[in-house]
């Protein structure tokens, strides 16, 4: 209820002075018109102000009147009256007062000030039809029927309607309070306003304080506002609640028409009596405005979110890890929060973490956590950044394989003591996360080793093809499972590497060694599995070696991720194997004359490739001033015909071994060969003296036919065992050897008797011989040149 204080009724009259009629002087008509001889109008009282006759039926004012005087009630009256009208009789009315004198009020203030006739006559009418009594009902409706039926119908259709006006407005008001005070809270309940309405004195608040810092605030000016306030929350500590009550005064004016008229009393009793209109007047009071509160609880529920910062670890290195991410439960009231040295301070928060695992399976998403899950690490944090993202740490690393899983509590007993104390978060609160939510789940990849073993036995240049056993164990933890149960399968890459030598072990292939071949074996679980056939590309020689690797990007999709990346040695001799290929050898004719027929033998041992051939070239080893020879054996001239030699300059640019195959002086038809043995090459006839050197090359037929032959050896140049010395006659007898002998190491047979002295004979006869020739003029066959081509 409102608190309503003195009310005083000021009643503001519109004639401040009020001239005294004189005595002789009556009053006059002034506005009127005639309706068949009935006068209906305004007089114009002896004080020169416009009146209104108040008594229907009334007498003529005919004498003068006193001096008006405010009334609040009218007398009553009795009379007999006769007009043109032709009315004659009696009209009386009960005292009036209250309603009726204030709506007389409200038609003669508003409307009794017109100077227009009709009008005037409709105001009269009206004053007459608000003072209703059964004494005069009789003269009323003869009246307005007389005036209906003689042209004034108009009149009395505008005075009944200021006379609805007048019942509608002039009523009496009552003077109550303003409106109420209301708070209004802003910012987290640390600042706000007080709205109060207009006609407040002063206003005063509790539990906060107004902008000045002040509690009690006057308002001045009468008109309505807003006060704004602030309240320091937590300012002495941690609190739950604050209530902030706001009181205030008011006082308030308004506008009424008020139950008075002034009124000109006849000088003669039984004469009408006239009145004007006061005016409307102002009401006010005051009174004090109902207390009004707001009361603000800070208990809060705080609700968390989490998502591991890495799904996959590495074991014994990275540690279990979390983004926690804690806000307030829908509905909850916000984070409270407090400034301190300029700052934002929030209410700490307790949060437990707890890591279950290692699973051989990724668990399914429960509410609870299951019984007995194993517990691999904790963590806590203290959120004392309000809502927001908080990186959390575990007090561990995982050292088994396996799928682990974080689950997250906020329990409000386990608060810190100035929140718990004062209860901002329910002892009984109670928060966790789901069990096995797929964002809280590390992964720490299954450790697999193993051993390999390849089936390389009798590799060689025609037969390319092995197999690799791989026999896996499995280190540190479980094998991985997928959703089904069933252990994920990984795959291991097996790559073939070649070297021209024995290559040497270490943990990577060099980066320059060829990748022969690669096969991917599959397995499921522990144990031993073999590999698809893996071919040698056509023409690998030297060695091979093989290297195994669990590499994710050769992991189905699914599997990525699920087992450590792992590589056994580069070089493993249990993974090394040598292509066989035939070794070769030569052993040349040592000595020939020009003339002769010349030749090398080819000692071939190892494994020799079916189709294998062998040819033989000669290299004639050019010497300065010597002719050049071709291909052929044949000398090479110029344009001109003149015979191109070596000059000294030209051989001195030459390195030793492009000085040994700078000049080719012929090839042998190729022989074949299909196993191990001794191969003598075909025979070419010695064209020049000087000193050759054989050079051996095996080929081999291409991998597709049709292919071109591929090498499989080539002798070097140069060599001692490769070398036929070709003089151009012979100087003395040669010991007893047949033509086509090879040289070779070791004692040579001993001669029998009869043979040694067969050779001397003969020896004596070639002698005469060649004496007899010189004699003769025969060329010396040391001069004698090939036949030119």
């Amino acid at each position: 209820m409102l608190a309503v204080g003195t009310l005083v009724l000021a009643l503001l009259l519109t004639l401040l002075t009020i001239d005294r009629a004189p005595a002789a002087r009556a009053a006059e008509t002034a506005d009127v018109v005639s309706i068949a001889g009935w006068e209906l109008g305004n007089f114009r009282s002896s004080n020169g102000e416009i009146v209104y006759c108040l008594e229907p039926g009334g007498r003529m004012p005919a004498g003068a009147q006193r001096e008006p005087a405010i009334v609040t009630e009218l007398p009553g009256f009795w009379t007999t009256s006769f007009d043109p009208t032709g009315w004659s009789g009696a009209v009386s009315s009960a005292a009036a007062g209250g309603e009726v004198i204030r709506r007389m009020n409200y038609l003669l203030s508003v409307h009794g000030g017109t100077r227009e006739p009709r009008a005037a006559a409709a105001v009269q009418l009206a004053v007459w039809l608000v003072r209703p009594d059964p004494g005069t009902d009789a003269w009323m409706q003869h009246h307005i029927s007389w005036a209906e039926a003689h042209g004034a119908a108009d009149i009395v259709q505008r005075a009944r309607a200021l006379a609805s006006e007048a019942v509608a407005n002039a009523v009496p008001v009552r003077v109550e309070a303003p409106g109420a005070l209301t708070l209004r809270a802003d910012d987290g309940f640390r600042s706000g306003g007080l709205a109060y309405p207009s006609g407040t004195t002063s206003v005063t608040i509790a539990g906060a304080r107004f902008s000045d810092g002040s509690t009690t605030k006057a308002i001045a000016g009468g008109a309505a506002g807003t006060v704004a306030w602030r309240v320091d929350l937590h300012a002495e500590g941690w609190e739950r609640k604050r209530v902030v009550t706001a009181e205030g005064t008011w006082t308030r004016s308004s506008r009424q028409w008020p139950d008075s008229l002034r009124l000109h009393p006849p000088t003669v009793d039984a004469q009408q009596r006239l009145g004007a209109g006061i005016g409307p007047g102002e009401a006010r009071a005051d009174g004090r405005f109902e207390p009004a509160s707001l009361e603000h609880d800070e208990r809060f529920e705080p609700v968390l979110t989490t998502r591991v910062q890495q799904i996959d670890l590495t074991r014994d290195r990275d540690r279990f890890a979390d983004t926690v991410t804690l806000g307030v439960a829908e509905g909850s009231n916000p984070w409270p929060w407090r400034m301190r040295k300029g700052e934002i301070e929030h209410a700490p928060v307790r949060a437990e973490g707890t890591v279950y695992g290692p699973f051989a399976q990724a668990p399914a998403e429960t509410e609870r956590v299951p019984d007995g899950a194993p517990v691999a690490a904790r963590a806590e944090l203290l959120a004392s950044r309000g809502p927001g993202e908080y990186e959390a740490s575990a007090d561990s690393a995982p050292d088994e394989s396996g799928y682990y899983v974080w689950v997250w509590r906020i329990r409000g007993e386990r608060q810190p003591e100035s929140v718990r104390t004062v209860g901002l978060i329910d002892p009984d609160y109670r928060f966790q996360d789901r069990f096995g939510m797929p964002e809280e789940q590390h992964r720490v990849a299954t450790a697999l080793r193993w051993g390999t073993r390849i089936s390389a036995d009798g590799l060689s240049w025609d037969r390319r093809t092995f197999r690799d056993r791989v026999t896996v164990e499995l280190q540190h933890g479980v094998w991985l499972r997928d959703d089904a149960g069933q252990r994920i399968p990984a795959r291991i890459r097996l790559t073939a590497y070649g070297s021209e030598q024995r290559p040497e072990r270490r943990s990577e292939a060099p980066t320059a060694a060829p990748e022969l071949a690669t096969a991917l074996v599959e397995v499921g679980g522990p144990g031993t599995v073999e590999s698809e056939p893996m071919e040698l590309p056509h023409g690998t020689r030297g060695w091979v070696t093989v290297q195994a690797c669990l590499r994710q990007e050769d992991q189905d999709p699914r599997a990525v991720g699920a087992f450590e990346d792992w590589c056994d040695d580069y070089g493993v001799p249990d993974e090394t194997a040598e292509i066989a290929l035939p070794s070769i050898r030569t052993e040349a004719q040592a000595r020939a004359l020009v003339g002769d027929g010349i030749r090398d033998r080819a000692i071939v041992e190892g494994t020799v490739p079916a189709g294998t051939e062998i040819d033989f070239t000669f290299y004639l080893e050019p010497r300065a001033g010597e002719p050049k020879f071709d291909e052929s054996w044949r000398t090479k001239r110029d344009a001109n015909g003149a015979l191109l030699r070596w000059t000294a300059s030209e051989l001195e640019t030459l390195s030793a071994e492009a000085r040994c195959l700078a000049q080719p002086v012929g090839r042998t038809a190729a022989i074949s060969i299909s196993e191990a043995g001794r191969f003598d090459s075909p025979e070419l006839s010695a064209r020049s003296a000087g000193t050759g050197y054989w050079v051996e090359t095996a080929t081999a037929p291409g991998d597709e036919p049709g292919a071109p032959r591929v090498e499989l050896h080539r002798g070097e140049c140069g060599l001692e065992a490769e070398r036929t010395i070709i003089g151009a006659e012979a100087e003395e007898l040669p010991a007893v050897v047949q033509a086509d002998a090879l040289p070779r190491t070791g004692a040579a047979p001993g001669w029998t008797a009869v043979g040694a002295g067969s050779a001397l004979v003969l020896g004596a006869a070639i002698l005469v011989l060649r004496s007899v020739r010189r004699r003769g003029g025969v060329r010396r066959r040391s001069e004698a040149r090939p036949t030119a081509p």
